[in-house]
């Protein structure tokens, strides 16, 4: 009996190292967020790849000299483009795409928690869907939203969401150097903090102007998963 008893904590002190290391693998693989693909070299975070790999949540995409794109789980597409760099990170409050330079399009058949960030700007599909839209980092700092199909609501521009529509932009100025405010304690005020922006019906050649891809990035969503496809053994 006591060799049963023995013979039973070692089993039960063999399995529980497997156990643990099976916790946190279990919840990295949860973490995955989608399949990254490209016709070219992309850098993922510290290492170059191209073709198709899984993208996991805390990975920064950066492009070469072709665009990538990411299909999510639930259908979703982000096209990230040429010589464009984003970070994706899923949160409490849903996945955040923060747009750290360049240009990337988004396309969403249904409402979910996703946004896009950029350079304190939050970018939250709303209204009817699907909805397809592209976000501009320029190298000055100024931010160009393009909405071709549904509607964005835009945060931390004014008090309140700014909403573009299908077939506006929005143009976002870069934001102030100042670093003292006027107000107390030499905060800023909310009209300091406040960048100059103005909404416009959106065209094919204007949006080639202020984005410098327009539709050619949505274009590249279809483009670029045929690619990857055909290139596959």
């Amino acid at each position: 009996m006591f060799q049963a008893r023995r013979r039973n904590v070692v089993a039960l002190g063999l399995g529980l190292p497997l156990i643990l290391l099976a916790i946190p693998l279990r919840a990295e693989l949860s973490r995955a967020l989608g399949t990254l693909r490209s016709a070219g070299t992309v850098q993922l975070d510290t290492l170059r790849t191209r073709g198709e790999c899984t993208l996991y949540s805390g990975d920064r995409v950066s492009t070469e000299a072709s665009p990538a794109t990411v299909s999510f789980r639930r259908g979703d597409l982000l096209v990230l483009d040429r010589q464009s760099r984003a970070m994706f990170q899923l949160t409490e409050g849903g996945l955040v795409v923060d747009l750290e330079r360049g240009t990337l399009s988004f396309s969403a058949s249904s409402a979910d928690d996703a946004r896009v960030e950029s350079d304190g700007l939050t970018f939250i599909r709303t209204g009817s869907f699907p909805s397809l839209a592209e976000v501009a980092l320029h190298d000055d700092g100024s931010i160009v939203l393009a909405v071709h199909q549904g509607t964005v609501a835009v945060g931390n521009l004014q008090p309140k969401p700014v909403v573009v529509q299908a077939g506006q932009y929005l143009q976002v100025s870069p934001p102030r150097d100042k670093e003292v405010g006027t107000g107390a304690h030499g905060k800023r005020t909310f009209g300091e903090k406040v960048r100059s922006f103005q909404i416009g019906s959106l065209s094919h050649a204007t949006s080639v102007a202020l984005l410098a891809v327009g539709v050619v990035v949505a274009a590249a969503a279809i483009a670029i998963p045929l690619a990857a496809s055909s290139s596959s053994p």
